[in-house]
């Protein structure tokens, strides 16, 4: 059997350990991890070995040459372009005629591939993909399969809700020739996200193979430290043939360690290198030819070859590069990641978090600090959805967000234009004055829309498409915390591949800066919310609104919709008693007891003013709070019952889309109606996607969010106050009478503990267990029961599940959810 390996990663997210090298030669126990996986291979008498290679190919080639040294034979196989996994390795058809192996070179494992290529043998499988059980899936493929390993679905990257198993993909695949022919040539095409989906969606007899062992994809920098360390603690068995060990200390024989060193191990130390009297290695990596001079400490760290350290320095849980040469009394702090060729005077001091490019030099005494101080959050991953999020001036900081709009302009290219637009918050418009700088310093042309609403941004990225838009604002949840929601070009929510690719260049930090001549423009249009407001007329019922004079009481909250909602209504004929009708950033709605403090407000004024009706607008324009002539609030599911009966008696609806999480009596109304309902996920995306590629003319949200898709893709609580005004106009109904006719909702609710690194396990568990019953999985599993619905949510930012039950009685969704909440933590074990 041939094998594959993919040797064309970038390793853009490892940098700067990766600025000379391809990721595949970054070491891991003192060889490259390529050569670990060539090992393997061997190991199981895997001998011809193709290798793909995009980045640095000669880096490999340099190394490895035709791999007689490791008893193999390699070929070298180089693309022009990226054409992704499964299109790269279609460059190799005519060296590939019988069954053979792909694997990353980029990812250490010890997994058993005899077993693999018995199972594959044994299902006479046309592609069988290599598994494996992960605390955390989010970041990789999850594959579903029956009991008998067949494939029966796959999810690219989920989100918690969406963790449906804990089965991962690899990236390590056996396949049969006749699969390249569904490959085309010299085109982009991805083995998990192009050609497994096909198979599965053609029958093709696709596998997979839960595989025991170590495996882990060297994704950052935080990851490439944790490999060490399980190749040093012997969670991941690697080749140490060429070392001596005793005591935990594995010893080149030609390595030199003075007697009076004192080793802790485990402790790996390489082909001539040299450690002086008195220094202390724990628990760490030593590369070949280093020396380590007297009195120094060297803790929980990796050293690659050609390393100096002089003597009484310390070195803590860091990473140094090939040819480093610190001197004496250097005190390098915890997770610093030193790259080739520095040069680091006696008595400097290099501050925690920090990373050093190749080449420079730290002058004598000198302390190095970081402008931007990286928490650990950073460093696992930047965007929860379409947004990064963090506390003001600690974690998103102005360097941070600068930084930030360099790495958006650097993915989009110079000369590429993005909308950047605010809330009144201070705060936000620090965030939004950084952004801008690092747009610019990319060639990126700016229009600052400065405090605009949300909605009205989407609403100009989709009738006036530019690169991106972004949007900085507080969040409703947290007075101290900002949130950068980054928008697509057509006003969506960013891509999750450009999230990636924002990801890479962030972390990486040496995206491109435009010269002088092509620093980017910014301008101020004055004839957006003209535009919208045109827009927002057009789709309305002007003549029945004015025919009723409604009389309304909004709460603005303190946003900007404030100065451009107004104007619109009075064209209407609306008469608006209007509440907190002016910026003011610091009382934007982020505290629960103002919010309670607003409703509390507008029931009492509605019934005095003689209002039809009440509104509270969040300050974003995007969700609405409501109650009705008489003073009653309408509580999140019963606003999404009344509102979804008005439209499709108003409208007549075919079809309509509510998130998983909706009451049950939804379903009700749509039978009622003769209206198809569609569940989308509990989030927005999941509301807008259902718009977008379904075409559903009407979505109701669980929180206060609405789409009409006649005016907008998304929820904008400006034209959402509007429509309703206009269906009460049309309907002759009073909310009273829509309220009144409510049956009572017995929803419950609660939060049960689960650890991080259980909770692909019990998605998994509740998988197996459900099995059979009629069920969703959209966000989350929703059983579909006699007695009610339950939903099973996993937490994305807490160690949390959370269970809802809903049934015609509070005794029965009481007992459902004692009933689950017992199960899910018998799940847990």
């Amino acid at each position: 059997m041939k094998a594959v390996i993919m040797a064309g990663g970038f390793g853009t997210r490892l940098r700067p350990l990766t600025y000379n090298i391809p990721k595949p030669m970054t070491p891991v126990l003192n060889r490259p991890m390529m050569e670990h996986i060539i090992l393997l291979l061997k190991k199981y008498g895997i001998q011809d070995i193709i290798a793909l290679l995009y980045f640095q190919p000669h880096s490999i080639i340099d190394y490895f040459r035709d791999g007689k040294k490791w008893g193999v034979n390699l070929t070298y196989v180089s693309a022009e372009a990226d054409y992704g996994t499964a299109g790269s390795v279609k460059n190799a058809v005519e060296l590939l005629k019988d069954r053979f192996i792909i694997i990353s070179g980029d990812v250490l494992t010890d997994l058993n591939l005899e077993k693999l290529i018995h199972f594959h043998q044994e299902k006479q499988a046309e592609a069988t993909i290599a598994l494996s059980r992960q605390t955390n899936p989010l970041q990789f493929g999850v594959v579903i399969t029956d009991d008998n390993g067949k494939i029966t679905r796959f999810l690219e990257k989920p989100s918690w809700g969406q963790v449906f198993s804990d089965t991962i993909n690899t990236g390590i695949y056996i396949l049969e020739p006749k699969a390249l022919d569904r490959i085309p040539l010299h085109e982009e095409f991805d083995f998990s996200k192009d050609l497994f989906p096909v198979m599965l969606r053609g029958s093709a007899p696709l596998y997979g193979y839960i595989a025991d062992g170590y495996w882990k994809d060297v994704g950052n920098l935080n990851e490439y430290l944790q490999s060490n360390s399980d190749a040093l603690s012997g969670k991941v068995k690697l080749d140490l043939t060429e070392y001596q060990q005793h005591d935990g200390i594995w010893k080149h024989k030609t390595a030199k360690v003075d007697p009076q060193a004192l080793l802790h191990g485990p402790v790996v130390i390489g082909p001539n290198s040299r450690i002086e009297s008195n220094a202390i290695i724990e628990k760490s990596i030593i590369g070949a030819n280093c020396t380590i001079l007297a009195h120094t400490k060297i803790l929980e760290s990796v050293l690659w070859d050609g390393v100096t350290v002089g003597e009484n320095s310390t070195l803590s849980q860091d990473v140094i590069g090939y040819r480093t040469q610190i001197g004496s009394e250097v005190f390098i702090s915890e997770n610093c990641i030193i790259s080739d060729d520095i040069k680091i005077g006696n008595g400097a001091t290099i501050k925690a978090n920090i990373k050093i490019w190749p080449s420079k030099e730290i002058e004598a005494g000198a302390t190095l600090t970081s402008s931007l101080i990286l928490g650990d959050r950073w460093l696992r991953e930047l965007f929860n959805e379409s947004k990064v999020t963090g506390l003001v001036n600690s974690e998103i900081t102005p360097e941070f967000a600068s930084k930030l709009g360099a790495a958006l302009g650097a993915m989009l290219g110079i000369e590429k234009t993005v909308l950047v637009a605010r809330d009144s918050s201070t705060a936000c418009r620090m965030v939004n004055r950084a952004i801008i700088t690092g747009l610019m310093s990319t060639g990126i042309q700016v229009y600052d829309l400065r405090n605009i609403p949300i909605p009205i941004v989407r609403h100009q990225l989709r009738n006036h498409p530019a690169s991106a838009g972004v949007v900085s604002r507080l969040s409703p949840r947290h007075s101290e915390t900002v949130e950068i929601i980054f928008l697509d070009g057509d006003g969506n929510d960013l891509a999750v591949k450009k999230q990636k690719s924002i990801e890479r260049l962030f972390f990486g930090e040496d995206f491109f800066r435009a010269p002088s001549s092509k620093i980017g423009q910014i301008d101020f249009p004055i004839q957006i919310t003209d535009q919208y407001r045109f827009n927002f007329l057009n789709q309305i019922n002007a003549e029945a609104i004015k025919s009723k004079n409604f009389k309304v009481v909004i709460d603005f909250s303190y946003g900007g919709a404030s100065q451009i909602l107004p104007p619109i209504l009075g064209r209407l004929g609306i008469n608006v008693v209007a509440l907190n009708a002016y910026l003011e950033g610091h009382r934007l709605d982020h505290d629960p007891i103002e919010s309670l403090r607003s409703v509390q407000e507008v029931q009492k004024i509605v019934p005095i003013v003689n209002a039809e009706v009440g509104f509270i607008l969040n300050a974003s324009a995007e969700k609405i709070l409501v109650i009705d002539g008489s003073g009653k609030f309408f509580e999140h599911q019963q606003l999404m019952i009344a509102i979804s009966q008005l439209a499709l008696e108003t409208y007549h609806f075919k079809k309509f889309a509510v998130p998983v999480d909706a009451n049950i009596y939804i379903e009700e109304i749509c039978k009622r109606n003769g209206c198809e309902l569609i569940y989308t996920s509990s989030d927005h995306q999941g509301l807008m996607n259902a718009v977008i590629n379904q075409k559903v003319p009407f979505a109701a949200g669980t929180r206060g969010g609405f789409i009409f898709s006649n005016f907008q893709f998304t929820s904008d609580g400006m034209y959402n106050i509007a429509k309703i005004l206009e269906m009460l106009a049309l309907s002759g109904k009073t909310l009273q009478e829509i309220l009144a006719k409510i049956p009572p909702i017995h929803i419950r609710k609660t939060a049960v503990p689960c650890p991080w690194d259980k909770k692909g396990q019990v998605m998994r568990n509740i998988i197996k267990k459900t099995e059979g019953q009629k069920r969703l999985l959209i966000d989350g599993v929703r059983l579909v029961l006699d007695q009610g619905t339950v939903l099973f949510v996993p937490d994305k930012e807490k160690a949390y599940f959370h269970i809802q039950t809903d049934a015609s009685t509070a005794e029965l969704s009481e007992k459902l959810l004692k009933d689950y909440v017992e199960f899910m933590n018998s799940w847990k074990s």
